[in-house]
């Protein structure tokens, strides 16, 4: 392993928890120095958000079932409202943008969009190990076996609640309509 992987390994096992429901909890493995430098990121989401919202405007079926994607989102605890974006954080905001895809059964969230000082939420993370196979291998070792399970946990990475002190590094612009106001959602709190 590299020294970084190393560094994020030992980040994970000193700082992951259980939670009292048994969900974890953990603390992004963040990169200090780099974290400082990162910029103003609202700007950025805030028009990419507009760009979305209009694409949405005109495909109404895809505007419904993002919509409702969001939502959901929300309905189970995996995003809350901020509403105080005033209030201190630990770490300065990042704004995640976030657009759907032809098939809106998730939002692709851009952690690696740079902030105005060309910082992005993806370069201030330390990069773990590979803790799998790289694809070909694994496509080939299916060749070994007259039988083959794949499977999809749906939601997965929603079950793993972010440390608190981390939610303001998770942050989304959303509003239903165009007449409302831009609203800003966090991991949950």
């Amino acid at each position: 392993m590299s020294v970084e992987e190393s560094e994020c390994e030992a980040h994970f096992a000193a700082t992951t928890r259980r939670n009292k429901v048994g969900r974890f909890v953990v603390q992004l493995p963040k990169k200090p120095s780099v974290l400082s430098l990162m910029g103003n990121s609202y700007e950025i989401a805030r028009s990419r958000f507009l760009a979305v919202e209009r694409r949405l405007q005109a495909r109404h079926l895809l505007k419904a079932a993002y919509s409702a994607l969001i939502e959901e989102y929300e309905l189970l605890g995996h995003m809350k409202e901020v509403t105080d974006t005033t209030q201190p954080t630990v770490h300065r905001p990042y704004y995640l943008p976030h657009h759907c895809i032809e098939r809106p059964d998730s939002p692709v969230f851009d952690a690696s969009c740079v902030t105005d000082t060309n910082i992005s939420l993806n370069n201030a993370l330390m990069v773990g190990p590979g803790v799998q196979g790289d694809l070909f291998s694994i496509t080939i070792r299916w060749r070994t076996h007259q039988y083959v399970i794949i499977a999809d946990i749906e939601k997965m990475y929603r079950q793993i609640q972010i440390h608190p002190s981390d939610h303001c590094l998770q942050r989304i612009l959303w509003r239903n309509d165009p007449s409302e106001p831009i609203r800003t959602f966090s991991s949950r709190q």
